[in-house]
């Protein structure tokens, strides 16, 4: 029995699985960071009560005093594994709710 043929085939088996996972790691990475940087900046414009930058904020008031801030942004998925389940394009969306 071929010992080499045999560990190459197992190898071409197993590493298009491997980078898809790894593939996979990197674009979740990314949605993190990306929700992260929207939340950031979210704050940020809370704050100063001012929007800068090229992600538009949006709000909506309420009659109870309430002010509802809203910002999203989409983010390419390049996983094949990934792009299945949420597709080409995923929208990241953060909400914050001031009571004023």
């Amino acid at each position: 029995m071929n010992k080499k043929g045999q560990a190459l085939v197992e190898f071409l088996i197993v590493i298009p699985v491997f980078v898809m996972f790894v593939l996979a790691i990197f674009d979740y990475a990314k949605i993190m960071q990306t929700k992260f940087d929207l939340e950031t900046k979210l704050e940020d414009a809370i704050l100063s009560d001012t929007s800068s930058g090229e992600d538009t904020i949006l709000t909506t008031e309420f009659s109870d005093g309430e002010v509802k801030y809203i910002i999203s942004k989409k983010v390419d998925i390049f996983s094949p594994f990934l792009s299945v389940f949420l597709g080409s394009k995923y929208e990241i969306k953060c909400e914050r709710v001031v009571y004023e």
